[in-house]
């Protein structure tokens, strides 16, 4: 008779935690492509015709339009490497990360792409680590608890 192998709960294989940071850095990447293209060529368009308060901040709400887009396309990217409890990933990782274009600004092109891909890797790696406890109330409470300290602590720093 065949005998089954089953992996305890609370390991993960190595190469799932790889996926999960190439697919932050790959998701950071994809956001200041996004997040680029939106500020020159929607953000300034409508929003800088003159010099108004609204033009300086162009470029952060070109980052939280290009963080909703990248969370979307996170999720359909999680799902399709298997991630477990995606939805709960993307949304921290949204959440952490909800104003990074307004952090980057001001920052030459390389900085901001390569604070993107970290940033994402990061937190794409954080939170899968998280969601890999055993009790979905624990999930939610190590995540909502990493989300709260790290927005009280951006905040702090911007």
């Amino acid at each position: 008779m065949a005998k089954a192998v089953v992996q305890p709960a609370d390991e993960m294989p190595f190469y799932v935690w790889w996926q999960a940071a190439l697919l932050g850095v790959g998701l950071g990447i994809v956001f200041w492509v996004l997040m680029a293209l939106l500020d020159r060529y929607v953000m300034r368009q409508f929003v800088c015709d003159s010099v108004t308060v609204a033009c300086s901040t162009a470029t952060a709400a070109a980052g939280n339009i290009a963080t909703i887009l990248v969370a979307v396309g996170g999720l359909f990217a999680a799902i399709r490497i298997q991630m477990f409890r995606p939805l709960i990933v993307v949304l921290a990782v949204a959440l952490v990360l909800w104003g990074l274009g307004g952090w980057v600004n001001g920052l030459s092109w390389f900085e901001q792409l390569g604070w993107a891909a970290l940033l994402y890797g990061i937190a794409y790696l954080l939170f899968s680590w998280i969601t890999n406890f055993t009790r979905t109330v624990w999930v939610l409470i190590a995540a909502a608890a990493v989300v709260v300290v790290a927005r009280v602590i951006f905040t702090l720093v911007a």
